[in-house]
């Protein structure tokens, strides 16, 4: 499946080459989609899972669904933080340029 997507790309980049705005927002909807999944674990716990859990405590896998969610809800909002934050300057661009970002 990937082979077949790499495959289809490159010629519809040649026909609609993606300038600065199709690139800001396609970071919109990036981070959009990041913030509405993290909305969507969050909710999955007192919504989801609670029912599940008092109708029937013993199953272990509604307590492992529980605490994957639980655990899924960081990354997801981590990953929605840092599509809203633009670029610093990076070790790879230099010393002197990283100095330069540094003091200004």
């Amino acid at each position: 499946m990937a082979v077949a997507f790499a495959g289809v790309r490159g010629p519809c980049d040649r026909v609609a080459p993606h300038h600065g705005r199709h690139r800001d927002f396609r970071s919109v909807q990036a981070r959009l989609a990041a913030i509405l999944l993290t909305a969507m674990f969050v909710s999955f716990m007192p919504l989801v899972h609670p029912p599940m859990l008092f109708a029937n405590p013993p199953r272990h896998w509604i307590w492992s669904e529980h605490a994957i969610n639980a655990a899924l809800i960081g990354p997801a909002w981590v990953v929605a933080d840092s599509l809203g934050k633009k670029s610093g300057p990076r070790l790879t661009q230099g010393p002197q340029r990283l100095e330069n970002a540094l003091k200004g």
